[in-house]
């Protein structure tokens, strides 16, 4: 009996709260509207922290430039979502909105109304992982500004004013040394990053469909003396070289004569970037490391924009030296195009065309020609095609004046400067071999040089190979050169063209080499046959309904009937409804064979129902008498007239079964055409007769859904099960769990849950002591204690703990549970080691009694949720000059 009341009250709680959870996600998926105030906020309280999500401008710029466009991104950082969002900005100074708001798409996101500022909300309740917006930067000098967000997930649940959803931007500060001197000492090293960001989504018009490429980042640091290539002035045959094809090499040696003579210090030269754009969108960096010092204090970098006629992006005699005698920290580029003026192109793929003369170099705009990508009679600016980040690594030497302070350089992503994807994702690879030879023996063509991947995923460690362009070592005899063809591998086939009857499938490739086709006839598409089954074994049908009545009172008609559609497409499956002649009656004029002297008939009634299904049959309609002129006459009480019908001339063929002939049985069902999801079954039978004289071709087919149990997504892919969890009690029966979670480096669908877990019943022996004056043990619980103090005051870790005896001689059962919401805990800034004193030599030698020596030290955690600050960074004392 107690053990029925126990099963009933598991039961009932179960479905309690079955009912419950049911509700609340009703209730959460109805939710109503959010409507944020133009401050952002909403009725009840922000909850603590931002709930994993995060405000940011893509390509985490160091400042802004003016009349810009930027891509504000509010995300997801885990695997929540959110429903609502409210993004604003403001000056740091003042409470004025600066630039405005423009919606990456009409789906997502929407202006707020009725507003003093440029706010950005949702445009729907829907449930969103990220959101994209676009900010425009103003165009006067407005300082610095701050991007704010508040995020809705759901029901009472929002962020606000937190440091992840605020994001602070400021612009560019100019305070760099004229480019004729640098007071600085000693020298500095710089990291170049190079991120090409062109792309058939940034820059849609007329993107090429193949060669798209950067070729090399070239260029040098070098003194105010020297120039490589700058606004106004004709390009050299070395840029020409760069800026047509690509070519690095006659740079490269004019580059490396400059060392010898002193007007060049470092040397760029990174690898090429074949295609453009990254593979799956991830922008890996073209790196490379340069030098400067007092006398070779400007930079200078270029790489071509492929394909194209001359066109080019990069920096031109940047100083690293800063008035205040020190190094430029963290500088940051967004590259536009410009034209070398040695080719008159108009577009990607323009031909040849020399300019003769050559004119000075240019940036392009997007008013030159209405044939140029670029183009836009509203003369807007170009979008940028390229970022360029320069940021010191390291200070050498002695040093005399005040450096730009530097964040701790994360080199996670950059464990070798040529190899800059190896350490992201684990990709070990063995060292590069030798170049192979050009692909052509004179004019212009490609080389290669690969390396092997020693550990990793395939599918995201792919800088396998580099390319870069060269010439061949030969003269090409009337001046003609010799084109190579290259091409991409081949993609994989697609699916066939339709689920039945005729279809076909393709693959592409695209070409790699040269930009201009015109010799190169090899497919780029090849297309095949597939073996698909007939369109009307695709189609499974609902059975038929009834003919609807004839329409037509007398005489012919035509009538219909329709039947819906279980599997297949409605575009493809034909025959979803059906007509046929049919025929209420054939007399269509009154019979005079039915009059009769001195007797009155009244109308006739309607035909009867037409007795049969298909094909002809007959029906019947009668008149009552209604008088006789004389009691003689000879009058029936009623006439009946007969006719030939037809509710439709069509049968089907079980109905058509020829005389003599009868179905066989059943045939086996055949195997489900599909292996996941929705698929058909079919059966069919035949006629037969036990005449020999006669013949039977009847045939009819049977179908049937079917669905496989096997899902249509593949399996998901999970870790080792862990170890099971202690038992949920210290003694008796209990339970116990085990998990394992999803594995990260493998594709795995979006329907894949985070992890799985196992249940499983266990025991633990419980600790009796017998009594003396009895053998057996009876062990009876007490009531639970009150639940103690959190073991922490802050943080995820608090555990809060309750007892409960087993009397009066049993063990003790303990019951612990999380503490619930603590705030974090309290993270005090972690300062580096101090430098040492600088050298006090030359600061005596300027003046003695004024020379001052100092010592830097590096932050590198900063406080945070209220721990101790950061002290110091600097510290200056007097110099004992002697």
């Amino acid at each position: 009996m107690l053990t029925n009341k126990l099963f009933f009250c598991h039961v009932t709680t179960t479905l309690i709260i079955w009912i419950a959870v049911n509700l609340i996600v009703v209730t959460s998926s109805s939710s109503p509207d959010v409507e944020f105030s133009c401050d952002g906020s909403l009725d009840n309280e922000p909850h603590y922290g931002s709930g994993g999500y995060k405000l940011h401008i893509e390509g985490s710029p160091a400042y802004y430039q003016p009349s810009r466009a930027y891509t504000v991104t509010l995300l997801s950082t885990g695997r929540q979502s959110f429903r609502a969002f409210h993004i604003s900005v403001k000056s740091e100074e003042s409470s004025e909105s600066i630039g405005k708001f423009e919606a990456y798409n009409n789906f997502t996101s929407q202006p707020q109304n009725q507003c003093r500022f440029s706010n950005m909300v949702n445009k729907h309740m829907g449930k969103k992982s990220y959101v994209r917006i676009k900010w425009l930067s103003p165009a006067t000098r407005s300082g610095c500004i701050l991007l704010k967000a508040s995020v809705h997930e759901k029901g009472s649940r929002w962020y606000k004013d937190n440091d992840k959803l605020t994001t602070r931007i400021c612009e560019k500060d100019v305070n760099e040394t004229p480019t004729d001197e640098c007071c600085a000492c000693g020298t500095a090293t710089y990291r170049m990053k190079f991120y090409g960001i062109w792309s058939p989504q940034t820059h849609p018009r007329d993107y090429p469909e193949y060669s798209t490429h950067w070729s090399n980042v070239v260029g040098a640091s070098h003194t105010p003396e020297y120039s490589i290539w700058e606004y106004g002035r004709v390009s050299s045959d070395a840029v020409q070289q760069v800026a047509e094809w690509g070519f690095p090499e006659k740079l490269m040696h004019e580059l490396r004569a400059q060392e010898e003579g002193e007007e060049v210090l470092s040397v760029v030269k990174t690898r090429a970037q074949w295609p453009a754009y990254p593979v799956n969108g991830r922008f890996t960096p073209l790196i490379s490391n340069f030098r400067t010092d007092t006398k070779h204090f400007l930079v200078t970098l270029l790489s071509m924009l492929g394909p194209s006629p001359d066109w080019n992006v990069g920096i031109s005699k940047e100083s690293m030296c800063l008035s205040t005698c020190g190094w430029v920290g963290k500088r940051e580029y967004f590259l536009t195009p410009w034209d070398a003026g040695t080719d008159d192109g108009v577009s990607y793929n323009s031909p040849n065309l020399p300019a003769n003369p050559r004119r000075p170099i240019r940036p392009l705009n997007s008013t030159d020609h209405p044939d140029s990508p670029f183009y836009d009679e509203s003369g807007a600016p170009i979008s940028p095609v390229a970022r360029m980040v320069i940021e010191r690594v390291h200070l050498d030497g002695d040093q005399c004046g005040d450096s730009e302070e530097v964040a701790v350089l994360d080199d996670s992503e950059d464990v070798n400067v040529d190899d800059s994807n190896q350490g992201i994702t684990g990709c070990m690879y063995s060292d590069w071999f030798d170049w192979m030879e050009c692909s052509v023996s004179c004019g212009w063509g490609l080389k290669n040089r690969k390396r092997m991947l020693k550990a990793g995923k395939d599918m995201m460690c792919t800088d396998l190979m580099q390319t870069e362009i060269c010439k061949g070592s030969e003269v090409c005899e009337n001046n003609e050169n010799v084109t190579t063809c290259i091409y991409s591998e081949w993609t994989s086939w697609t699916r066939c063209s339709a689920s039945c009857g005729e279809s076909v499938r393709s693959r592409r490739r695209v070409m790699k080499w040269p930009s201009e086709p015109a010799f190169c006839n090899a497919p780029l598409k090849e297309l095949v046959q597939c073996q698909q089954p007939s369109c009307n074994e695709a189609c499974l049908y609902t059975p038929w309904s009834g003919w609807m009545p004839c329409p037509a009172i007398c005489g012919v008609g035509t009538t219909f009937r329709k039947r819906g559609l279980k599997i297949g497409n409605a575009e493809i499956c034909v025959g979803m409804q059906e007509e046929s002649k049919c025929m209420t009656s054939m007399n269509c004029s009154p019979d005079s064979r039915f009059d009769v002297a001195e007797c009155t008939y009244g109308p006739w009634m309607g035909w009867s129902a037409c007795p049969v299904t298909c094909g002809a049959g007959q029906t019947f309609r009668k008149r009552m008498l209604v008088d006789s002129s004389t009691p003689a006459a000879r009058c029936e009480g009623f006439q009946m007239e007969s006719s030939k019908c037809m509710t439709s001339l069509s049968c089907d063929d079980e109905e058509l079964m020829d005389p003599g002939c009868e179905w066989r049985a059943w045939s086996s069902w055949t195997p489900c055409s599909v292996t996941c999801g929705m698929g058909i079954v079919m059966r069919q039978r035949s006629a037969f007769s036990l005449n020999e004289d006669v013949e039977c071709g009847n045939q009819e087919v049977e179908k049937e859904v079917c669905n496989p149990s096997e899902s249509c997504l593949p399996p998901c892919g999970y870790q080792e099960w862990n170890e099971w969890m202690p038992c949920s009690v210290s003694c008796g029966n209990g339970a116990t769990i085990r998990k394992r979670f999803l594995n990260s480096t493998v594709d795995n669908h979006e329907e894949c849950e985070a992890f799985e877990m196992e249940k499983n019943r266990c025991m633990v022996p419980c600790q009796t002591m017998t009594s003396p004056t009895s053998d057996v043990t009876e062990c009876i619980s007490t009531p639970w204690g009150e639940w103690s103090a959190c073991s922490e005051s802050c943080g995820r870790a608090g555990l809060r703990t309750r007892w409960r005896n087993f009397a009066p001689l049993c063990s003790l059962e303990r019951e612990q549970k999380k503490c619930g919401k603590l705030p974090k805990c309290p993270r005090d800034c972690v300062m580096g080691a101090w430098s040492k004193w600088r050298s006090c030599v030359k600061p005596c030698k300027r003046a003695s009694g004024k020379a001052r020596t100092y010592r830097r030290r590096k932050t590198l955690k900063k406080a945070k949720f209220g721990g101790q600050e950061c002290g110091r960074k600097r510290e200056v004392k007097a110099c004992k000059c002697t």
